[in-house]
């Protein structure tokens, strides 16, 4: 299997709305959704948790040990995960809540190759992983398209208008999706966008990329991000 499972009715009910990027708390919040979606990542389905070590979120993530700690304390507090100590100081288990519902796949090789070059001290990052949570919760497991319009993924998220261009174009450019503006206009009476999100949603792939494959997929991602 080369994708990971994920409950999203906590996207559904507002909780990205929480997740800030006012100064003191950006650097957390964004740890906190890294995590969370690294976690999610190794999550099978009808498995009832996920043993990593920190090492294992730090690599993937790009996270120190402080920074780890303190976002999966937010995911704790938030009760979007359970974690329960195993023997070793560095190695936890990892639970969703046992009423999460809407399971959505996560494909591994768009996190494993590319979640590292998101920054951990920038809003747009932050926003494009708000942005990134609601799409998955919204894709068509038919078409994997997400299709919202920017005044509903503002609702979902707390993203600012003016700023939801820019977490799309962070996601684009680090190959999570590919964006489509639409003539179709929603019940709000604001035009849809469609995301197709990219990756393995299938299954088929080596659960994790090799190093080589990894390095170059960061060359590349290095010469397209614009900022």
């Amino acid at each position: 299997m080369s994708f990971g499972t994920m409950p999203t009715s906590w996207v559904a009910e507002g909780a990205l709305r929480e997740f800030s990027p006012k100064a003191g708390v950006l650097g957390r919040h964004l740890a906190a959704l890294k995590c969370y979606l690294t976690i999610a990542a190794h999550h099978r389905a009808n498995e009832s948790g996920v043993v990593l070590a920190y090492p294992d979120i730090g690599e993937i993530a790009k996270l120190s040990k402080p920074s780890i700690i303190e976002g999966l304390e937010i995911l704790r507090s938030m009760e979007l995960i359970r974690i329960e100590s195993k023997a070793s100081r560095n190695t936890n288990r990892y639970v969703f809540p046992e009423l999460a519902k809407n399971f959505r796949k996560i494909p591994q090789d768009r996190v494993f190759c590319f979640l590292r070059e998101f920054s951990n001290r920038h809003p747009r990052y932050l926003d494009a992983l708000k942005a990134y949570f609601t799409y998955l919760h919204l894709r068509d497991h038919k078409t994997g398209v997400a299709v919202i319009s920017h005044k509903r993924l503002v609702e979902y998220t707390g993203i600012r208008p003016e700023s939801v261009a820019a977490a799309n174009s962070v996601l684009a450019a680090c190959h999570f999706v590919q964006i489509r503006t639409t003539e179709n206009w929603g019940a709000v009476g604001h035009p849809n966008n469609e995301y197709t999100l990219l990756g393995d949603f299938a299954g088929g792939l080596p659960t994790r990329l090799t190093r080589v494959a990894t390095q170059k997929a960061e060359r590349k991602v290095d010469d397209e991000i614009p900022f």
